[in-house]
């Protein structure tokens, strides 16, 4: 181990004793966590949709160069992006016309059922009032519009422009009569096999799926209020607290959980909330599971490795990993207090790893040099990892997997991973028999 990466970790024993490691810091490029920019990325989930984009043409461009990854998925969904780009002159004197002129145009073009606005920081810090500016244009306009503000240098890596994108879908919302046993399904990816799973289980339960978000267009976004708010993912609460406070949306957390015993807990909790006996559709998705999960366990048992940022408690996901066998070298980030008890399971387990703040990229290498993991979980660059022979995997994909599909899909990745290959469909799981279900139509 490199006598830096020895100084800056610390063991998770001492972390649990009150032991605090070192914390790097230096320059860190906002990147894909700048609010703009994962706003921008939000654009193709919404069918029907057109995104316009307002701020300085030097951070247009680099949304625009990141938004090319999503090309065919605006075009699969229908969507549409486009960008206007402010002068230093527009910000000075006011830009309220020329916006105005844009949506207008955007609307012509495109004719979207939805239209967002994505401000950046130059118009909030000079006092552009998006949301004045929609307010008046509605009901002269073809399309419902919503607001987004980010921020791009505040509480980076905390999702702000993915939060902020999903909240801003309350301003197009209509306040209607509630549905008895029908739920919204809140999430930050399109449904996959995993939803569609977690929708038929609540079926069966005799609950209806209203919607899913992202994923329903624009008229049955409208009528969410009408459903109970059921959160797959944390960057979708906003979201529900803005539903709850202008409609009175009731909530409830189904979680981000990668341990199938926190799994079946949570869903029975929801069964509980919604008044629905999920218990039965528990029990069989849990058996699916276990089945997939023993075959993963034989071929994980004593691969190393590092864990960084992940879809939802990076200690929960260590914890799961280390549970099919793996051996947890390093850690990035001090357990929250919530996740105390993972961390106490990963020491009940035998396993002590390193806990570092790496504090960027450069950190995260020396971290990796130090410790040769086997596979790193999380983000870090692909010549870095190649250069030292680490293979590289997410726990995710790119569609929603709530509930059981969870571990299923975070083991199948990693499994995938070592083997040299990029993600695939998660195995010994289908969408199951008919097609697109309606809140998908």
């Amino acid at each position: 181990m490199t006598r830096g990466a020895t100084e800056a970790a610390v063991r998770l024993s001492e972390v649990l004793s009150g032991r605090q490691p070192e914390r790097h810091a230096g320059p860190v490029f906002p990147g894909h966590h700048c609010g703009l920019f994962e706003a921008t990325f939000m654009a193709a989930l919404f069918p029907a949709s057109a995104t316009l984009v307002v701020g300085p043409a030097s951070c247009l461009y680099q949304a625009q160069v990141l938004a090319a990854r999503r090309t065919g998925a605006l075009q699969a969904a229908g969507a549409a992006l486009r960008w206007l780009p402010l002068r230093q002159e527009d910000l000075a004197l006011g830009c309220d016309a020329l916006l105005e002129e844009a949506i207008r145009e955007v609307v012509a073009e495109c004719r979207p059922r939805l239209l967002f606005v994505v401000t950046t920081c130059t118009p909030e810090i000079t006092g552009v009032d998006v949301g004045a500016i929609l307010s008046s244009l509605r009901g002269t306009v073809d399309a419902r519009l919503a607001a987004v503000r980010t921020n791009g240098f505040a509480d980076l890596g905390r999702r702000q422009g993915t939060k902020a994108f999903l909240a801003a879908l309350a301003d197009i919302m209509d306040p209607v009569p509630r549905r008895p046993g029908a739920v919204n399904l809140l999430a930050t990816r399109p449904p996959g096999p995993g939803a569609v799973e977690l929708a038929r289980a609540l079926e069966e339960a005799g609950l209806t799926v209203h919607a899913f978000i992202p994923g329903s267009p624009p008229e049955t976004l409208a009528g969410a209020p009408a459903a109970v708010n059921v959160i797959l993912d944390a960057a979708a609460e906003p979201l529900a607290r803005a539903m709850e406070r202008r409609f009175g949306t009731p909530r409830c957390d189904l979680g981000h959980r990668y341990r199938p015993e926190d799994v079946g807990a949570a869903l029975v909790r929801l069964g509980d909330f919604l008044g629905a006996d999920l218990a039965p559709a528990a029990d069989r998705l849990r058996a699916r599971t276990a089945a997939f999960l023993a075959h993963a366990r034989r071929r994980l048992e004593g691969v190393p490795f590092g864990i960084g940022a992940v879809e939802g408690s990076r200690y929960e996901a260590a914890a799961f990993l280390a549970e099919l066998g793996m051996i947890p070298l390093f850690i990035e980030g001090a357990p929250l207090p919530e996740e105390r008890p993972w961390a106490e399971l990963l020491l009940a387990l035998g396993h002590d790893p390193a806990v570092a703040l790496p504090g960027g990229t450069a950190g995260t290498a020396r971290l990796l040099a130090a410790f040769r993991p086997r596979i790193y979980i999380g983000h870090a660059p692909a010549e870095l990892l190649a250069a030292l022979g680490v293979a590289h995997c997410h726990l995710n994909s790119w569609w929603s997997e709530p509930a059981f599909a969870v571990p299923r899909r975070a083991a199948a990745n990693v499994l995938n991973a070592l083997a040299g290959g990029a993600p695939d469909p998660e195995p010994a799981v289908a969408a199951g028999r008919g097609g697109r279900p309606a809140w998908a139509s």
